[in-house]
């Protein structure tokens, strides 16, 4: 990406074997929740960050795919970026939320959101 505005031209994401086209953007992103360690002899609040909690966001041109989209589907999820990293990569990915919007002379475009899954209880 070196000094180039379009470094995310080329970056793919693949989910569940089927690679998803028309990329418009992806994020993403980890957090951590803010838990609180203070005791009561403290003067000042004192933090641990508790467990990640990664997203990948995926937003592309078009309604959203006939399959593999559906909430809750899983699968394995890979964002190669056009620089040659691969964050957002979840081995066992969930699918949270989903969307499609579109206006009068724009283009219609979907957003899927994926977070880490565990297989349901049986």
């Amino acid at each position: 990406m070196a000094g180039e505005n379009d470094g995310f031209n080329g970056s793919t994401m693949t989910f569940a074997s089927v690679t998803f086209g028309g990329l418009l953007s992806l994020e993403y992103t980890e957090s951590g929740a803010a838990v609180d360690v203070s005791s009561s002899e403290d003067r000042a609040t004192s933090y641990r960050t508790g467990i990640p909690d990664p997203q990948l966001v995926a937003t592309f041109v078009g309604g959203l795919p006939a399959a593999g989209c559906a909430i809750g589907t899983q699968g394995a999820l890979t964002a190669g970026w056009e620089d040659g990293t691969d964050d957002g990569t979840l081995a066992n990915a969930i699918v949270v939320d989903r969307g499609t919007s579109g206006s009068k002379d724009g283009a219609i475009t979907s957003t899927v959101t994926f977070k880490p899954g565990q297989a349901d209880a049986a």
